[in-house]
Protein backbone atom coordinates (compact mmCIF):
# COMPACT_ATOMS: atom_id res chain seq x y z
CA UNK A 1 0.00 0.00 0.00
CA UNK A 2 2.81 2.46 0.79
CA UNK A 3 5.24 3.14 -2.03
CA UNK A 4 6.49 6.16 -3.94
CA UNK A 5 3.58 7.64 -5.89
CA UNK A 6 0.88 6.11 -3.68
CA UNK A 7 -2.05 8.42 -2.95
CA UNK A 8 -3.44 8.23 0.58
CA UNK A 9 -6.99 9.24 1.47
CA UNK A 10 -7.27 10.79 -2.01
CA UNK A 11 -5.37 13.79 -0.55
CA UNK A 12 -1.66 13.04 -0.18
CA UNK A 13 0.88 11.59 -2.65
CA UNK A 14 4.02 9.91 -1.32
CA UNK A 15 6.99 11.53 -3.05
CA UNK A 16 9.95 9.32 -2.39
CA UNK A 17 11.36 6.56 -0.33
CA UNK A 18 10.89 6.83 3.43
CA UNK A 19 13.09 9.52 4.98
CA UNK A 20 13.17 7.90 8.38
CA UNK A 21 11.91 5.08 10.52
CA UNK A 22 11.79 4.26 14.18
CA UNK A 23 10.32 1.71 16.50
CA UNK A 24 6.77 2.99 15.95
CA UNK A 25 6.56 4.81 12.61
CA UNK A 26 7.95 5.13 9.10
CA UNK A 27 8.21 8.73 7.80
CA UNK A 28 7.54 9.64 4.16
CA UNK A 29 7.83 12.93 2.24
CA UNK A 30 4.53 13.73 0.55
CA UNK A 31 2.52 16.40 -1.24
CA UNK A 32 -0.97 17.59 -0.35
CA UNK A 33 -2.68 17.31 -3.74
CA UNK A 34 -5.16 20.19 -3.31
CA UNK A 35 -2.51 22.77 -2.43
CA UNK A 36 0.82 21.37 -3.63
CA UNK A 37 2.14 21.85 -0.10
CA UNK A 38 4.98 19.61 1.07
CA UNK A 39 3.94 17.50 4.06
CA UNK A 40 5.21 14.55 6.04
CA UNK A 41 3.28 11.30 6.48
CA UNK A 42 4.05 9.24 9.58
CA UNK A 43 2.79 5.67 9.14
CA UNK A 44 2.29 3.56 12.26
CA UNK A 45 3.94 0.14 11.91
CA UNK A 46 1.31 -2.51 11.21
CA UNK A 47 2.30 -4.70 14.17
CA UNK A 48 1.44 -1.81 16.52
CA UNK A 49 -2.12 -1.39 15.31
CA UNK A 50 -4.24 -2.79 18.10
CA UNK A 51 -7.92 -1.85 17.82
CA UNK A 52 -8.09 -1.59 21.61
CA UNK A 53 -5.34 1.06 21.69
CA UNK A 54 -5.67 2.96 18.42
CA UNK A 55 -8.66 5.02 19.56
CA UNK A 56 -6.69 6.78 22.28
CA UNK A 57 -3.79 7.51 19.93
CA UNK A 58 -6.14 8.87 17.26
CA UNK A 59 -7.92 11.07 19.81
CA UNK A 60 -4.61 12.52 21.03
CA UNK A 61 -3.41 13.25 17.51
CA UNK A 62 -6.79 14.65 16.49
CA UNK A 63 -6.66 17.09 19.39
CA UNK A 64 -3.52 18.60 17.83
CA UNK A 65 -5.11 19.20 14.42
CA UNK A 66 -4.95 22.87 13.55
CA UNK A 67 -2.57 23.77 16.35
CA UNK A 68 0.71 25.33 15.27
CA UNK A 69 3.23 27.73 16.63
CA UNK A 70 6.81 28.85 16.18
CA UNK A 71 8.11 25.70 17.87
CA UNK A 72 5.49 23.27 16.63
CA UNK A 73 4.30 21.45 13.56
CA UNK A 74 0.70 21.66 12.38
CA UNK A 75 -1.05 18.30 12.30
CA UNK A 76 -3.31 18.14 9.24
CA UNK A 77 -5.08 14.94 10.12
CA UNK A 78 -5.12 11.35 11.27
CA UNK A 79 -6.21 8.82 8.67
CA UNK A 80 -6.67 5.09 8.29
CA UNK A 81 -7.12 2.58 5.52
CA UNK A 82 -6.41 -1.05 4.78
CA UNK A 83 -5.69 -1.73 8.45
CA UNK A 84 -3.05 1.03 8.64
CA UNK A 85 -3.01 4.39 10.44
CA UNK A 86 -1.06 7.52 9.51
CA UNK A 87 -0.67 11.10 10.68
CA UNK A 88 -0.03 13.98 8.27
CA UNK A 89 1.88 17.09 9.33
Amino acid sequence: MFSTGSVLSERFRLEGPPIGAGSTVEVWPATELATGRAVVVKVLHRHLVDPADIGAAANSASAAIGLAGPAGVAVLGVFSGDGRWWLVA
